[in-house]
């Protein structure tokens, strides 16, 4: 994880793991819209 995160300054370990666990959710979940939501955030960088 620090590879990545020095490979890629924008990202932080907290956008990281929550884009990880959201996607994660979104491929084993019920489809909570929610979850979408985050892992789009975490992905686009939006607050």
């Amino acid at each position: 994880m620090q590879d990545y995160l020095q490979q890629h300054p924008d990202w932080d370990e907290k956008r990281l793991l929550a884009a990880a666990v959201s996607l994660f959710l979104l491929q084993n979940g019920d489809g909570d819209r929610h979850v979408g939501q985050v892992y789009l955030e975490a992905m686009f960088h939006r607050s």
